[in-house]
């Protein structure tokens, strides 16, 4: 069977001991991310998917005498639609925001997801002004060019809601979106007007007041963004940045996940701003505990996103204030493939077993054993997935921007709609998502 491609997609129409336990099996995640990336690297080239790749992972469960676990076939989301709105201030070199985000994600299998989420964030930011000085709490230091150095820290928090159908998920949108309003007025009104802001809500019975179903989940993270900005005077703009994300979810029926992932990004933009190009991407390997206090499986994702598009951006005057920009359209792609390892199975939680030995001192010698035996389960018990996504969004935003500080804010609305979907489950062969595609 050939390498999945695009253009063969059907049309379809757009719319106290637990925890010690999850901390031994996060103890091997850097092991296990190597191995599942030097998998994932041969078992998506042309013509080793269906060929070697799966008589090789057949062969090894017949050999070893295991069984080839078969995942369940993991939901699709389909489409997705999301509102940000974020406000952001500088004084000198420091840097404060605030963020909110409600995104609501349709399934393949009828249910919708809806997440609420609020985010702080602060740091640094560092900047050399167009005349040759980088401002370090107002001295210039004599560095010529135009650039900006930041490192923020942005801590976040939020809620998910899982319905059963479109119906049920926009009567709740209805109500999140007037607790998203009713959340930006008060952080806004700052903490005194904050407070009265939301007695009075409450009282009406509208914003962040109004009383909300019990959540699916609940949601936290931590993430450091590091970042680089350069305009060199010649038109042109290159931003570079980094991000680290620790965070996880807690299931209200019990279970939840814990993940970390790595998140690059790079862009470029022209002709004084007016247009753009952007890559980035993430790197994140998930841990889902089930609701025994177990984990179930290990999951390894790489998602790649390009995009580009025309922006209106105010030029800059005299240097130091520049008008409120508004970015009108950006669209792109955005592809991820996900490798899904079962952690159920005797044969895999006994391989994960004596690798956790092998990795203390007193078992050193049994490591390379150890991990070759951990590489021989991931390649019998992991299903592999591919989505790819058209992507759209549009952001306006405005401020003031002056040598000693500044505010600014946002409002960006992103959409997503999946194109094509293809699973490999454990030990099987490649398979488009006909299922995922119609609907």
């Amino acid at each position: 069977m050939p390498l999945p491609t695009p253009d063969r997609r059907p049309s379809r129409a757009r719319r106290g001991d637990r925890g010690q336990a999850a901390l031994d099996y996060l103890g091997v995640v850097a092991v296990v991310a190597v191995i599942l990336g030097v998998i994932g690297t041969f078992t998506v080239g042309p013509s080793i998917v269906n060929g070697v790749g799966e008589t090789f992972q057949r062969a090894l469960c017949k050999v070893t005498g295991d069984s080839c676990a078969q995942l369940e076939r993991a939901v699709c989301t389909v489409r997705t639609r999301a509102t940000d709105v974020s406000v952001t201030g500088r004084a000198v070199i420091f840097k404060v925001g605030r963020g909110l985000n409600l995104l609501r994600s349709e399934r393949s299998d009828g249910t919708v997801e809806l997440t609420l989420l609020d985010k702080f964030s602060g740091g640094v930011e560092f900047r050399a002004t167009p005349a040759g000085g980088i401002r370090f709490g107002g001295r210039d230091l004599g560095v010529s060019g135009m650039a900006q150095a930041a490192a923020i820290a942005e801590l976040g928090g939020g809620r998910m809601w899982r319905v059963p159908d479109k119906a049920a998920a926009d009567k709740l949108q209805d109500k999140l979106e007037e607790v998203m309003v009713g959340k930006g007025v008060s952080a806004l009104a700052g903490p005194l007007g904050g407070m009265v802001s939301g007695a009075l809500q409450k009282k009406l019975g509208v914003g962040s007041g109004i009383d909300l179903p019990e959540p699916t989940a609940h949601l936290g993270s931590l993430k450091a963004d590091v970042g680089l900005k350069l305009d060199p005077g010649i038109r042109a703009e290159l931003d570079l940045g980094a991000a680290l994300t620790v965070g996880g979810s807690k299931n209200t029926a019990g279970g939840g996940t814990v993940y970390v992932a790595s998140s690059p990004k790079l862009s470029a933009a022209v002709l004084g701003g007016l247009g753009n190009l952007g890559m980035d991407g993430e790197v994140r390997l998930a841990l889902t505990i089930g609701v025994d206090g177990k984990p179930s499986t290990l999951a390894l994702s790489a998602t790649g996103n390009l995009k580009g598009g025309l922006i209106g951006k105010g030029l800059k005057g005299d240097g130091s204030l520049p008008v409120p920009k508004v970015t009108t359209g950006v669209a792109g792609r955005s592809a991820t493939v996900t490798a899904t390892f079962d952690l159920t199975t005797p044969e895999s939680r006994a391989a994960v077993s004596r690798l956790l030995k092998a990795s203390k001192p007193s078992g050193i010698k049994d490591l390379p054993g150890a991990a070759w035996d951990i590489g021989r389960m991931i390649g019998g018990n992991t299903r592999l997935d591919m989505t790819t996504y058209a992507t759209d969004e549009k952001i306006y935003g405005g401020g003031l921007d002056l040598p000693q500080g500044g505010i600014s804010a946002d409002y960006k609305r992103t959409k997503s709609d999946l194109l094509d979907a293809w699973t490999r489950p454990a030990g099987g062969a490649w398979e488009q998502r006909e299922d995922c595609l119609r609907a």
